[in-house]
Parts: structure tokens; C-alpha cells; sequence
């Protein structure tokens, strides 16, 4: 009985259909290490260390492996410079992600595709 006014209820109704709308999370999920790996600036103006002012995060995505190197400008030459040995060390990844916005991550990324022809960007935000 309850069932039957409860599927003729128009304010019932208009809940039901509210609660099951949202937003769908989908996990990035990788299998392999090192096949998306996401890089971020820390900016540490406020506090700087010398001439460090920016720390560069790079993140594995299965293993959320960290990456940290100190940079004294926010320029995407200096990033490059600095993700460069570490991709020599551990691999380039398959897909590089950033949110420092997509000037800065395409500049970095120029330099990079010279390298890694099959890298690829995708802009997003960390998990």
C-alpha cells in the first residue's frame, strides 16, 4: 500500500529522481606502473628557501610515488629540466597530467614530445 502511494507521490517522485542524479566519479585506474604520472607547482613564495621558490610535485598515479624537486622559477623550461632525469630514471610515463593550466603545461610539454613522441597531455584535477 505504501509502495503504491509512494510511486504516485509527486513530491516522492521528484525526490527519487533528484537523488539519483549526480556526479559520476570515475577512478583513474592503471595497471602499470609509471603509465600516467600527474605534475603539479607548489608555490612557496611566502617562504622561500634561498632561491627556491617552487616545488615541482610529479606523481605516480598506481603507486602515488612522489617526485619532489626545488625550482627557482615557475618557467616551463626549468620544469622540463627537472622531469627530464627523472624520466631517464624511471621511464617516461604514457600520459603526463597537469592543472597548472594548458599554456604552461603545453610549453613544458613541447620540449618533452621531442623526446617522447607518444607522451600525451591530459588536464584534469588530482584525485
Amino acid at each position: 500500500m505504501l509502495q503504491g502511494y509512494k510511486d504516485t507521490c509527486e513530491i516522492c517522485l521528484a525526490k527519487e529522481s533528484t537523488q539519483r542524479r549526480g556526479i559520476t566519479v570515475r577512478p583513474i585506474v592503471h595497471s602499470e606502473l609509471n603509465a600516467r604520472v600527474q605534475v603539479d607547482l607548489i608555490d612557496m613564495q611566502t617562504c622561500p628557501d634561498g632561491d627556491y621558490r617552487f616545488i615541482m610535485v610529479l606523481q605516480d598515479h598506481l603507486a602515488k610515488f612522489i617526485h619532489l624537486r626545488a625550482l627557482t622559477r615557475k618557467e616551463a623550461a626549468q620544469v622540463a629540466d627537472a622531469i627530464v632525469p627523472i624520466f631517464l630514471d624511471f621511464g617516461a610515463p604514457s600520459i603526463l597530467q597537469s592543472d597548472n593550466g594548458r599554456e604552461f603545461a603545453n610549453a613544458v610539454i613541447n620540449s618533452m614530445q621531442e623526446m617522447w613522441p607518444e607522451l600525451r597531455v591530459v588536464h584534469g584535477e588530482l584525485f
